[in-house]
């Protein structure tokens, strides 16, 4: 588990919310959030949200200024 994961679990738990309470509170699926919590790979958007929803600034999720490997943002499409 990275300390990204790490982080979102302590930041749930902190305030005794489960995963289905962040999920509603994200407007996430809780698959998502366990997901998440077991660092399987999310996008960045969703990340936004479960900070959002644990009010915590997202760097303190990931580190300063740092988007970990694991987050993907999705593909942009452009007209050429």
């Amino acid at each position: 588990m990275t300390t990204t994961a790490m982080k979102v679990r302590a930041a749930r738990e902190k305030p005794k919310m489960t995963q289905e309470t962040l999920a509603v509170a994200a407007r996430v699926s809780a698959k998502t959030v366990q997901r998440l919590e077991a660092d399987k790979p999310c996008s960045y958007e969703t990340l936004l949200a479960g900070a959002g929803a644990l009010n915590v600034a997202h760097e303190k999720l990931t580190g300063e200024n740092e988007k970990p490997a694991k987050l993907q943002r999705p593909a942009v499409e452009r007209d050429v």
